[in-house]
């Protein structure tokens, strides 16, 4: 267990970027090109609205 924290901590945007290439091709594969890209605009926008409300305090 602590090499695989070793391994993370080394080597942590290989291991996040390998996972992020590995569910977008799991998504093409079983979803579509469309409905994955559909996805990933869904969640840049949720991801943006999110961090707009965070800047400006909405939630305080």
């Amino acid at each position: 267990m602590k090499d695989l924290k070793y391994l993370y901590q080394a080597h942590k945007f290989l291991v996040i970027f390998a996972l992020v290439g590995f569910i977008t091709a799991l998504l093409f594969v079983t979803v579509g090109f469309f409905r994955t890209i559909f996805v990933f605009a869904f969640a840049a926008l949720c991801g943006f609205i999110g961090h707009y409300l965070e800047k400006t305090g909405y939630f305080r």
